[in-house]
């Protein structure tokens, strides 16, 4: 087999992207030469990995199956040059976080915003609502879930409908602040105590972190101990 890496990153990014012109677009390369790669990707390795419409793309069994593997080596790779990088302790390019809407919005966008100013030439992504098989792909660094299990999916849906006297609910002291002041709820039982669940920070399986992840998850924990949440890293 020729191996060539480039025409392997072209292949992973129209995969994750779903589009030819996109990828071309990410990869600063053009279309055609996205095209190019991917051709003589499957050329070198004598099989089909894209069944191409006008209209759509999919993967054939063993397209599949070399996306999950190369997209995994691709991954540890990322991982290597990072922590190369990360010797001359400097903190920039791109860290991508993962978090549930409703706590992402009221407890990470606040840190997310703290940590940017420590260092302005990190740009930060940061993604809601997204599945968590995202970081096993390299599409994010960091991911945050909450273990408690909701009636619906969405904290946000529960406590309006708690607004509108549809029901009782259980949620987070931090969602409920102001509407306890202003007397829009009130604790039915205030001397309930509620089992504490963890809310953990994951990241793919790196054999060193890299330093731009490292120090956003120290930085996270340390105003998540400050607001008395708790966390776990996994």
């Amino acid at each position: 087999m020729d191996f060539n890496y480039n025409r392997v990153i072209s292949y992973l990014k129209v995969v994750e992207l779903k589009s030819f012109s996109r990828a071309a677009a990410q990869l600063n390369i053009s279309t055609s030469m996205v095209s190019v790669h991917i051709k003589e990707l499957e050329f070198s390795l004598g099989i089909t990995l894209i069944s191409r419409t006008t209209r759509s793309l999919a993967l054939t069994e063993a397209g599949q199956r070399f996306y999950d593997d190369f997209s995994d080596i691709k991954q540890r790779i990322d991982c290597s040059l990072e922590t190369l990088k990360d010797e001359s302790e400097h903190i920039c390019g791109v860290l991508r976080v993962v978090s549930p809407w409703d706590y992402g919005s009221r407890i990470i966008v606040p840190i997310i915003a703290e940590f940017s100013k420590l260092y302005p030439q990190l740009k930060i992504i940061h993604d809601v609502g997204l599945p968590l098989s995202n970081l096993a792909n390299g599409k994010h660094d960091v991911a945050h879930k909450t273990t408690i299990r909701y009636g619906s999916n969405s904290l946000t849906l529960i406590h309006r409908m708690a607004l509108f006297s549809l029901g009782i609910a259980a949620l987070p002291d931090w969602m409920l602040k102001d509407d306890i002041q202003t007397s829009k709820l009130i604790r039915l039982f205030p001397n309930y105590e509620f089992t504490v669940l963890p809310v953990n920070a994951l990241y793919p399986n790196c054999i060193k972190l890299p330093l731009k992840t490292r120090r956003f998850i120290d930085y996270m924990v340390a105003k998540l101990d400050t607001a008395h949440v708790g966390h776990q890293e996994q």
